[in-house]
């Protein structure tokens, strides 16, 4: 048995209709057990305030995380009246760090704006300030991590830096230069360690291999195929360093299974 007990954070593209990387991880070093914070919508602020929350609720964190595009963006709730409101009436709930629904938390939406959130979006959204927060929590999270000398890697879902998901939506990566001239995260992006972080992310990664990345039913969520490709070259050859290895087989038989249910 691990001596750790691992956090698997990430949106919709860690927890998936279909296995993951997330998945393929699980089996690879033969984890049973794990804190489970992947949830549709969630933006990096939740992401990130989720797990050092876990981190300091359970025994020898081991953290896996997969950040997101910086318009996703995260709203914290305390209202308990529009908590249940949301919860009863609105598509994703109210996400609280600690993983217990009911308590005040972050509404997170994705790239979808309903209600409260479209009347915000359309006056106040200001995507340099979205990058800088997304900069200045990965920050924190780094920071973290080191401080407390928590093993972990700390992956992207698709260029985050340079491409939002409004962008991805239309099924084309389009890059973009979000930084040189942002003074609000200028400061943030200096102070990233950013050499063990592989920038493209698994989307850029896709489009980099000419793998399935976009499909117009499931939008920017890649195959199985594609994920345990990413893991393969961006996710194994380190944490293999750190954990013994309990399945090398490369699972052909669900892999197959599902890339027939994506291409339908």
């Amino acid at each position: 048995m691990s001596k750790y007990t691992f956090i698997f954070s990430g949106g919709s593209i860690t927890n998936s209709i279909w296995p993951s990387w997330r998945e393929f991880t699980l089996m690879r070093y033969g984890i049973k057990e794990f804190v489970d914070n992947a949830y549709p919508g969630v933006g990096n602020e939740f992401l990130i305030n989720s797990t050092i929350n876990f981190c300091q609720e359970v025994k020898n964190p081991f953290v896996f995380i997969m950040l997101t595009n910086i318009d996703k963006w995260d709203w914290y709730v305390e209202n308990q009246d529009v908590i249940n409101l949301i919860n009863t009436n609105e598509k994703h709930p109210i996400r609280p760090i600690t993983g217990k629904l009911g308590e005040p938390g972050y509404w997170s939406t994705g790239s979808w704006f309903p209600s409260y959130k479209e009347y915000f979006k359309d006056h106040y959204y200001s995507e340099q300030q979205f990058i800088a927060n997304t900069l200045k929590n990965l920050y924190i999270l780094q920071m973290f991590l080191s401080n407390t000398q928590i093993p972990h890697l700390i992956l992207f879902d698709s260029p985050i830096l340079t491409c939002t998901e409004q962008e991805l939506n239309t099924g084309k990566i389009i890059q973009r230069d979000m930084l040189s001239d942002n003074k609000l995260a200028k400061t943030w992006d200096q102070l990233i360690d950013y050499k063990n972080i592989y920038l493209p992310g698994l989307i850029g990664f896709c489009e980099q291999q000419n793998l399935q990345w976009f499909n117009p039913s499931y939008r920017g969520h890649p195959p199985s195929s594609s994920h345990y490709s990413f893991a393969e070259t961006q996710i194994f050859p380190s944490i293999d360093k750190l954990l013994p290895v309990i399945n090398k087989e490369k699972p052909e038989e669900i892999i197959n299974r599902y890339q027939e249910m994506y291409n339908l």
